[in-house]
């Protein structure tokens, strides 16, 4: 058997339902075949999702949990080593097995090595070298810029952005063919990655239900124009492959709207008296602390996010200003927001045994406290649970790499994300949502052109598993 897999970052199975009648290739996969809504990893972000599909490994077994801050104009790099996944990935077992391959864009897998066939991948988030094994793919072919789309737009800059990526998109699906027909491949996978960037910067503009839609606008129909330009992909796939061949289509994580409201963490562990600031009541910094949280809400209510963020860049310890980390006494804190969470639902907190000397009495029950805590957070407007869940790190992973989340984790409501400002409301707006106003959520979509049998854990993880099964490998 062979097997064409097309990875598409962030699409959603809510908005696929939604949409069945404007996207007759993925409703054929549905009827003729299957599509099923599968849970992503957590957090539901791109980095760790994808490895995990690549490893057939939560996690906390392969050790890549890392995101991207969009927001964040100097991060174009990862602090994980995704190294690991070199030699470890479906592809690599299917090759070993004697099928061809041909991997095209893996998000994450970079730099290449050599496989059995084709890969051609870039830098994550970076422009930089299109690498190729063998090397003379980028000689033979003209190659499209890969790895990942930077940059998020200004109110400006929509326009280009939304050009670029749609321009992008089918010259990946123009790459992709070539190499396609360059002979029979035993295991085809492209990933696309633009759907995931429009969402995020489309969303308010496409979303009538989000409180930030700016009424009828050019850009109303982006998201539904990108999922259709994806149906398109699927069904020029559809044309290409012979009888014996299975066609999946699946995604890292879903998408939706983001989140309109912040819940302080770092405020709710001052006043539980796990943070220690560092500022002097109405001292220097206290009074930069609550500059920055009005001056948000001002550039918020006024729709000036641009400009904040241009004048951000130029302010020296800006990510320090923006993580409130200038602020805090760490010397003298107990806890403080985990480094992985963002402004979106899935967050956690960093509460080291080691900052209780060695008694674990004392550890274990101010852990149970801070769980009992955060469960009983209510929006003071709603009088709503803002907290879905929070457990401890030993609930939900056992890994060898179990120890690259923080102590405590936890999701909220969707309509809140991990603000880390001090000294101001447990609950505010989120002043970020106008910039980014699509945000990850935890269910992913899988589609194929016949019914495939799940494994038992029904999820991204078992995607690896899936895959080499349509292929009749068993070598893990």
């Amino acid at each position: 058997m062979r097997a064409i897999i097309l990875g598409m970052d962030g699409l959603d199975p809510n908005l696929l339902e939604k949409w069945w009648d404007d996207l007759p290739n993925f409703r054929r996969l549905r009827d003729e075949g299957m599509f099923a809504r599968v849970p992503s990893v957590f957090p539901p972000d791109s980095v760790p999702a994808w490895a995990s599909i690549y490893t057939g490994l939560s996690p906390d077994h392969h050790g890549i949990l890392d995101s991207i801050d969009y927001l964040d104009a100097k991060k174009k790099d990862l602090s994980c080593d995704t190294t690991v996944l070199t030699g470890n990935t479906f592809w690599d077992t299917a090759g070993r097995s004697g099928k061809r391959v041909c991997v095209i864009n893996p998000f994450l897998a970079y730099p290449v090595w050599p496989v059995n066939g084709i890969m051609v991948n870039g830098p994550v988030f970076v422009t930089g070298d299109v690498q190729s094994y063998p090397e003379s793919v980028t000689t033979e072919h003209q190659v499209p810029e890969l790895g990942g789309i930077v940059g998020t737009p200004t109110k400006k800059t929509l326009e280009p952005f939304r050009e670029h990526t749609w321009n992008l998109t089918l010259n990946h699906l123009g790459f992709a063919k070539e190499l396609f027909a360059r002979e029979k491949w035993g295991l085809f996978f492209m990933n696309f990655l633009s759907l995931d960037r429009i969402q995020h910067s489309f969303w308010r503009f496409c979303d009538p239900a989000d409180p930030t839609y700016p009424g009828k606008n050019p850009y109303s129909e982006v998201i539904a124009d990108f999922y259709r330009l994806h149906d398109r992909i699927v069904g020029e796939f559809l044309e290409l492959m012979d009888e014996d061949c299975t066609l999946i289509v699946l995604s890292d994580h879903g998408h939706g709207m983001r989140c309109t409201k912040a819940f302080y963490v770092n405020e709710f562990l001052r006043r539980q008296g796990l943070l220690r600031s560092s500022a002097g009541k109405f001292g220097l910094k206290y009074l930069m602390e609550r500059a920055k949280s009005i001056a948000l809400r001002t550039l918020d209510k006024y729709d000036l996010h641009d400009l904040g963020y241009k004048i951000g860049g130029w302010l020296p310890g800006a990510k320090a200003l923006k993580k409130s980390t200038y602020v805090i006494d760490k010397s003298a804190s107990s806890a403080q927001v985990a480094r992985f969470s963002g402004m979106n639902p899935y967050g956690g907190i960093e509460l080291p045994r080691s900052a209780f000397q060695g008694d674990d009495r004392e550890y274990d029950e101010m852990v149970g406290r801070l769980i009992k805590g955060l469960l009983a957070v209510e929006d003071p407007h709603t009088r709503r649970p803002v907290v879905r869940w929070a457990k401890r790190r030993e609930e939900m992973f056992d890994g060898p790499y179990a120890y690259i989340y923080p102590e405590v984790v936890f999701q909220l409501d969707f309509e809140y994300g991990v603000g880390r400002s001090l000294f101001g409301p447990l609950i505010d707006v989120n002043p970020s949502h106008r910039k980014v106003s699509g945000g990850h959520m935890p269910d992913a979509s899988l589609l194929a052109n016949r019914a495939l049998a799940l494994p038992e854990d029904n999820s991204i993880v078992s995607t690896a598993e899936m895959v080499l099964g349509v292929l009749g490998v068993d070598e893990r």
